[in-house]
């Protein structure tokens, strides 16, 4: 009976393990699209309209806590949400209020990519850089790939 525990328990641990690695995949695809969103659209502090991580991870939290508030926010102390149908109105109506938020015909796209060699050389030439809290993260995920930010590389 024991050697059926063992069994189940190094099932369980695999499992654990196989999911923990495609949640890192997906992690690092995140990081690494938002490198490269960061390097073409903006960052660098060069102004309060350029793309940083940071700004992503906030929007992407304000999200969550906004569609579900049971879980999330303030109203998570209040427990689970009572039912299925009181769940799907609050979702409704959060996407509604959403969707009237937007300017008519959608959100507009962004601005075309600078034309400077990297966001990295233009950080130092403005005098600006990169947010610390990202720095690490995007360093270590141009090692990792081997990634080239212009004219550097970073492998």
């Amino acid at each position: 009976d024991d050697d059926d525990d063992d069994d189940v328990d190094l099932s369980f641990a695999e499992a654990t393990r196989r999911v923990q690695d495609e949640v890192g995949d997906l992690i690092f695809d995140v990081i690494m699209l938002a490198c490269v969103c960061e390097r073409d659209f903006g960052g660098c502090g060069r102004s309060s309209s350029g793309f940083t991580l940071a700004g992503a991870a906030a929007n992407a939290s304000a999200k969550v806590k906004r569609r579900c508030p049971y879980s999330f926010g303030p109203r998570a102390r209040l427990g689970p949400c009572p039912d299925r149908a009181t769940e799907e109105t609050a979702w409704a109506d959060v996407k509604a209020l959403e969707k009237a938020s937007r300017a008519p015909g959608g959100d507009p796209m962004p601005p075309a990519p600078p034309t400077r060699s990297s966001a990295w050389d233009r950080c130092f030439e403005s005098g600006g850089f990169f947010d610390v809290a990202v720095l690490p993260v995007a360093v270590a995920a141009a090692f990792a790939t081997g990634c080239v930010f212009g004219a550097r590389s970073w492998r």
